[in-house]
């Protein structure tokens, strides 16, 4: 299943499956874009649960925004990586 911008550039990938209750939640890869089409997160649901690695890009100017501080010297884009099991964080 894909979701896409209005000017038809791919938003998400991701899989679903149904649940015991019949709903729709994200099971397998999930891939999310920006709007240039660059990859800015990855990772895989089981459930609806986030599960294992995950992995997500992060600006300079989201950074400053959040922390009111400058790259240091960084070079950007920062990457975050969570490891995740049953949809909570690990370590």
């Amino acid at each position: 299943m894909t979701a896409s911008l209005t000017g038809g550039q791919v938003q998400t990938e991701r899989y679903v499956a149904q649940d015991a209750e019949g709903n729709l939640v994200c099971h397998g890869p999930y891939k999310e874009f920006d709007a240039k089409g660059t990859a800015i997160r990855h990772g895989n649901h089981n459930m609806g649960k986030r599960e294992g690695s995950w992995l997500q890009q992060v600006w300079a100017t989201q950074v400053q925004a959040v922390t009111e501080t400058s790259n240091a010297g960084f070079r950007v884009p920062f990457t975050s990586d969570a490891t995740f099991a049953v949809g909570n964080g690990m370590g």
